[in-house]
């Protein structure tokens, strides 16, 4: 559950007791946002406006960041012929030639939301991990059983907004 609760900080987290998420910093609009031009669904459009609207320098080592369901709505955008836009049984290992990452934590795709986050997170959001994890002995607390508290000390935060631009559900 440790990679869970680090996954959730690492997006949603407030940076109060817990990391700054990537998330967060998008909503706070701390982050270059791109409408998706449709007031509660995602567009080809803008998709490509935001991997347009990311400067050059950061396109090499960029992924976009979403969940599940929104990359099944990718999936499922087709043309004006009503032909998908991906091939038919054709994995989506990549969307405008960026790898996808998974996380169940970034939002659905409904109006107003910010369900994708393209980047280069290495260069963007820092984390901070401490090794040494700490085993506390609670013996009083839990008495006449021994209680152990595992303590272990991690952080995140956005370094830079430049390599960073979201996309938000709404209307050009």
């Amino acid at each position: 559950t440790r990679r869970l609760d680090e996954d959730s900080a690492f997006i949603l987290g407030t940076g109060v007791g817990m990391p700054t998420g990537i998330q967060f910093e998008a909503t706070q609009g701390n982050i270059v946002t791109v409408n998706s031009g449709l007031a509660a669904a995602l567009t080809y459009d803008g998709l490509v406006n935001m991997w347009a609207e990311l400067p050059a320098q950061y396109h090499g080592n960029a992924s976009i960041l979403m969940n599940q369901s929104t990359l099944a709505r990718i999936m499922l955008l087709k043309d004006n012929e009503n032909r998908p836009l991906f091939g038919v049984n054709e994995s989506v290992p990549n969307i405008l030639g960026r790898p996808i990452v998974i996380s169940e934590f970034m939002p659905d795709v409904a109006a107003n939301t910010i369900p994708i986050i393209m980047g280069d997170f290495s260069r963007g959001y820092g984390i901070a991990d401490r090794m040494d994890l700490r085993i506390i002995r609670l013996n009083e607390r839990y008495a006449p059983n021994i209680g152990l508290l595992a303590v272990a000390r991690v952080g995140g935060q956005m370094l830079r907004s430049q390599p960073f631009v979201s996309q938000t559900i709404a209307v050009v």
